[in-house]
C-alpha cells in the first residue's frame, strides 16, 4: 500500500468513525465490519446507513446490513468505485 493509498483508507476510516458517533449521538448503533461501517437502523437525516471504508466493496454487503425499507437508506461510496445500482440504489452526487 502507498501512502496515498494509506491516507486515503485513513481518512475513510476516520469518516465512518465520525458517523458511528453521530449514530451514537442519537442512541443508535452501528457496527464497524472490514468494507464498511455499517447501521442497521436508519440514521439521522442526511448522514449515511453505510460507509464504505476500502475500495472495491461488495455493493450487496453494506446494503444486506441496513434498513432498506425505510426511505432514505444510503450508502457512502468512499472510494467512488460501488456499482449501487446492483444494490438497488441510484447515485445521488460525485465529489471530491
Amino acid at each position: 500500500m502507498t501512502p496515498k493509498q494509506f491516507l486515503v483508507r485513513s481518512a475513510a476510516r476516520n469518516n465512518a468513525e465520525w458517523c458511528a458517533a453521530m449514530s451514537r449521538s442519537h442512541e443508535l448503533a452501528s457496527e464497524l465490519e472490514t468494507q464498511a461501517r455499517v447501521a442497521p437502523t436508519r440514521t439521522p437525516l442526511h448522514h449515511p446507513d453505510a460507509v464504505t471504508l476500502i475500495p472495491g466493496t461488495d455493493p450487496v454487503a453494506p446494503a444486506a446490513r441496513i434498513d432498506t425499507a425505510a426511505p432514505g437508506a444510503s450508502i457512502k461510496n468512499n472510494f467512488a468505485d460501488l456499482h449501487v445500482t446492483e444494490a438497488g440504489f441510484q447515485e445521488l452526487f460525485e465529489a471530491q
